[in-house]
C-alpha cells in the first residue's frame, strides 16, 4: 500500500472554462503577478496590477472605484520627497521626477484598464492582508507608505464587517462595468510575517470570514491558493530563501492546479502548442548562423502563425522574438 505524503485540497472543476481567446484581469497582492504572468507568457490577453500591487481590501476597492467612476489623478494626489513624486494611493511604479508625466501615465493606465475590464471574461482578485495603514492627519488608507516617516501612519486591522463591505463595494463597482465576467477571489499564500505570527493568522482569518458569505451567495468564486500552499506544499523547500515568498516550483504547482480547475481540452492543447514554440525561442543554439538553424526558425515561425490563426490570437510578441532569431 502506497503511503500518502500530502493532504489533498479538493477543488471542483469550474463550470466556466478559460479559453485562449479570453481576457483576464488581475488585481491585488504580488501573488496576482505570479499567476498573471503565467497567462501572459502563453499569449493570453492579460492585464496585471497596472495601478500597482495592492495588498488590502480597502486599496483594491479604491482601485476599482477609479476605474468604474472614470476618476482621474490630479497634482494634489501626489507629494514630493527626495525630488520624486509619489501618491499614497499608488505603488511606486507610478512615481517619477516629472509630475505631469507621472499623472499622464497613471491616467492612461486607468483608461486602458477600464476599456479592458468592460470586455474582460475573468477578473482575479488576490487579497493579502486585512491590516491597513492610514494617514494620521486624514485617516486615508494608503496603498503604499513609500518609506515615509512611520509617525505619519497608524496601522489598523479591518474588522470582518469592514472587510466584507469593501469586498461588496468592489464587486458592485466591477458590475457597473461588466455584468458577465466571472470574479475569482483568492487569498495570497504569502504570509505577512512583519505583522507578527499571530497577527498574520488573524489578518488572513478576517479575509476568509469576509469572503465566505459572498462565495455562498454566488457573488464571486474562490480558488484555494492559500490552502494549496499550506496543505499540499507544507515544506520549506517550496519557499524562496526568505522562507516567506514562494519558489518557482510552488508557483508552477499552483498554476497547474489552476489549469486543472479552469482549463478545458482546447486550452490545454493551446498551451502545449505554444510551449513547444517558447522552448525553441528560449533555447540557445550551438550555431545561430547555420543554414540548418535558420530552417528550424522558419519552421517554428510557420507553426506560430498556424497557432495564432487557429485560435484567432495576436501573438505578435512571439513573432517579433522569432524575427529577431532570423535576423541575428
Amino acid at each position: 500500500m502506497a503511503v500518502k505524503l500530502i493532504t489533498d485540497v479538493t477543488i471542483e472543476k469550474s463550470t466556466r472554462q478559460i479559453l485562449p481567446q479570453h481576457r483576464l484581469y488581475f488585481c491585488g497582492s504580488c501573488f496576482s503577478n505570479n499567476i498573471g504572468e503565467k497567462f501572459l507568457t502563453y499569449g493570453f490577453q492579460t492585464r496585471i496590477n497596472t495601478l500597482g500591487i495592492l495588498f488590502n481590501p480597502s486599496s483594491i476597492t479604491n482601485c476599482f472605484n477609479y476605474l468604474a467612476e472614470e476618476k482621474k489623478f490630479i497634482s494634489s494626489d501626489f507629494f514630493l520627497t527626495k525630488e520624486i513624486w509619489y501618491s499614497y494611493l499608488l505603488h511606486s511604479q507610478h512615481s517619477g521626477t516629472e509630475l505631469n508625466k507621472v499623472i499622464e501615465k497613471v491616467n492612461l493606465s486607468i483608461k486602458e484598464d477600464r476599456d479592458f475590464l468592460i470586455q474582460a471574461d475573468f477578473i482575479f482578485i488576490t487579497l493579502g492582508t486585512s491590516f491597513v495603514f492610514e494617514l494620521r492627519d486624514t485617516n486615508q488608507v494608503v496603498a503604499n507608505c513609500h518609506k515615509q516617516d512611520a509617525q505619519l501612519f497608524q496601522r489598523r486591522l479591518l474588522s470582518v464587517t469592514e472587510t466584507q463591505e469593501k469586498l461588496s463595494e468592489t464587486i458592485a463597482q466591477i458590475r457597473k462595468l461588466n455584468v458577465k465576467a466571472q470574479i475569482i477571489a483568492t487569498v495570497s499564500p504569502i504570509r505577512h510575517w512583519r505583522d507578527g505570527a499571530l497577527q498574520n493568522q488573524v489578518s488572513k482569518s478576517h479575509l476568509f470570514a469576509a469572503l465566505y458569505p459572498l462565495i455562498q451567495e454566488g457573488q464571486l468564486h474562490y480558488f484555494p491558493s492559500y490552502e494549496i500552499m499550506m496543505d499540499e506544499l507544507r515544506d520549506y523547500r517550496f519557499y524562496n530563501s526568505d522562507m516567506i515568498h514562494l519558489s518557482e516550483t510552488a508557483i508552477d504547482y499552483i498554476w497547474d492546479k489552476l489549469k486543472q480547475t479552469y482549463f478545458n481540452e482546447q486550452s490545454y492543447e493551446y498551451i502545449k502548442e505554444l510551449s513547444n514554440i517558447i522552448k525553441f525561442t528560449d533555447h540557445k543554439p550551438f550555431n545561430p548562423h547555420s543554414g540548418e538553424y535558420k530552417l528550424s526558425v522558419k519552421k517554428i515561425y510557420e507553426n506560430l502563425k498556424k497557432t495564432a490563426q487557429k485560435y484567432d490570437l495576436d501573438l505578435g510578441y512571439l513573432e517579433q522574438k522569432i524575427q529577431n532569431l532570423l535576423n541575428q
